[in-house]
Parts: C-alpha cells; sequence; structure tokens
C-alpha cells in the first residue's frame, strides 16, 4: 500500500518539476536543511522505482521526472544525484550531469566512488569545452562580415565573392581523323580491285577480238564466244567496282573535310589529298600527306 501511494504523489508531483525543467537546460540543487518525513521517503522511494524502470527502457526524460521529484523529497538519498547524473548524459545535458555529480561529492565526501566520479567530471567538462568551441566557431563563420576581395575593379560586384572569369580554353591538339582516312583507304583498294578486273578483262576481249576477224567468231569456234562474253561482263564488274571505289573515296574525303572544319587547326597533321590516277594496265588513287 505505502509503495503505491508513494507512486501516485510521485506521479502527481512530476508536471510540476517538468515546467521548471523545461525553463532552463541546468539548475541547482537546493541545500538539504529539512529531514524528510515518513511520507516522504515512501513516495520517494515510489518514484525511484518508477524512474528506475524508465531508464531501463531508455526514457531518460521521464526517468529525470521521477529521480527529479525523489530527490526533491528525500535529499538526504544522495546517491540519486549519480543516478540523476546517468539520465541527464542519456539526454545528451552534460553540463546538467556535472552540476548533479559535483553536488553529490560536496554532500557524499566519504564516497568510495569519489576517483571515478572525479574522472567522469572531467572527461564531461572537456567534451562541453569542445562543443562550446564548435558553436563559437559556428556562430563565427555566419555572423562575421565577408571580407571584399583586394584589387577586384571597379565595374566587378564587391560583395567578397571573387568574380568568375571565363577560363581561357587550352589548346589542344587535333586527334587524327581515322575514320575519314580509313574510308579513303578502302575506296582506294576498292578502286584499285576494280581497275585491275577492268583491264584483265579488256586485254581478254582484245585477244578473242583478234582470233574473231571483223568480231565474228566462226560456228565451230563457240569457246571464243563464250569467252568473249565472259570477259565482257567482267570488264562491266571491274567498271562498277572501280566507280564504287571512287565513290567510297570521295565520301570519306568529304567526311576528313566536313571533320576538320569542326574544331581549329594545330598543325598537328597536314590534311592529305586524294586525286584518281590511270595508267597504262593499272588504276587506283593518289593520296598525299603528312604526319
Amino acid at each position: 500500500m505505502h509503495s503505491r501511494s508513494g507512486i501516485g504523489l510521485a506521479a502527481c508531483s512530476v508536471f510540476a518539476f517538468a515546467g521548471s525543467a523545461m525553463a532552463s537546460p541546468t539548475h541547482p540543487y537546493a541545500e538539504c536543511t529539512v529531514h524528510p518525513s515518513e511520507s516522504d521517503v515512501t513516495a520517494a522511494k515510489g518514484a525511484f522505482q518508477a524512474g528506475t524502470v524508465s531508464f531501463n527502457e531508455a526514457d531518460y526524460d521521464r526517468a529525470v521526472l521521477y529521480w527529479e521529484d525523489a530527490y526533491r523529497r528525500d535529499c538526504t538519498a544522495t546517491l540519486l544525484l549519480n543516478h540523476l547524473s546517468r539520465a541527464y548524459e542519456g539526454l545528451g545535458n552534460r553540463e546538467q550531469a556535472v552540476i548533479a555529480l559535483r553536488t553529490y561529492l560536496e554532500r557524499s565526501p566519504d564516497s568510495p566512488e569519489r576517483a571515478q566520479i572525479q574522472r567522469r567530471i572531467e572527461v564531461f567538462e572537456q567534451k562541453i569545452a569542445e562543443e562550446k568551441q564548435q558553436a563559437a566557431a559556428a556562430q563565427s563563420a555566419k555572423t562575421s562580415p565577408t571580407q571584399p576581395t583586394v584589387g577586384v575593379p571597379s565595374n566587378q560586384p564587391n560583395d567578397g565573392t571573387v568574380p568568375r572569369t571565363s577560363p581561357t580554353p587550352a589548346t589542344e591538339s587535333k586527334p587524327i581523323p581515322w575514320g575519314p582516312i580509313a574510308l579513303m583507304a578502302a575506296g582506294g583498294v576498292t578502286t584499285v580491285i576494280g581497275g585491275v578486273v577492268y583491264l584483265k578483262a579488256k586485254s581478254d576481249i582484245s585477244d578473242v577480238e583478234s582470233k574473231c576477224p571483223n568480231h565474228v567468231c566462226q560456228k565451230n569456234q563457240p569457246t571464243l564466244v563464250q569467252q568473249g562474253n565472259d570477259a565482257r561482263s567482267r570488264a562491266t564488274t571491274g567498271t562498277i567496282v572501280t566507280i564504287s571505289g571512287l565513290v567510297i573515296a570521295g565520301g570519306g574525303v568529304v567526311w576528313f573535310l566536313l571533320d576538320s572544319k569542326k574544331s581549329p587547326q594545330t598543325a598537328q597533321y597536314r590534311e592529305p589529298a586524294v586525286s584518281p590516277w590511270l595508267g597504262v594496265g593499272t588504276a587506283g588513287l593518289s593520296w598525299q600527306g603528312h604526319f
């Protein structure tokens, strides 16, 4: 019965303390000058048990409310201050944890945990100092006026920022256009092949015609007639292949010229010159260039 009544009294006083705890992040502990009554001790025990349950559930806000109320009712239970320091540490309020620990050492000077508690205080104070330095540096960075840039021209914004200038484009060497060069080479090879086929076919036609006076073969010479027809077919094929090669090579030249106009020349190569040529028994393309 006493335990339940103590918990009830603690719960009623929790909300009264909540207002003062939220009003300021830290608060001192009043001098312990009044000896608690039996009912105060019972209520303090109930509040301590409720706070322990909340602390074990990591509900540090509620644990602080219960344990602060318990200590307010029974200030002779100085060990509560050590428990409160751990609850405030869980909340991240190291300053109040230091106040609770210092008060505990003052009111329990013979505590066997004095050295350990003193070490905890030193660690908390070091972390508090680091956090204050970081906060001050961040605040100074936000509020400090921006220094104007020395030497900024009058027509540039003098707001402390460096005027943005267009970077000078770096002179880069123009890559060799292998695509159109390969196309021109393929066209040249095709033209040469077509020319060879055509010239060989023309030679065969001439040979057949020499065996058939007045371009008329006798009826008993079907083989010559067939050879002549085959030679004419090959001559037609060679002509088509030669023209196709010239078209392919011409396409490569056009591609090369268009590609060379996309970026400035950088004297890395000279544009090659391509021109068809024909000779006795030969045909092809002439390509000249310098890399």
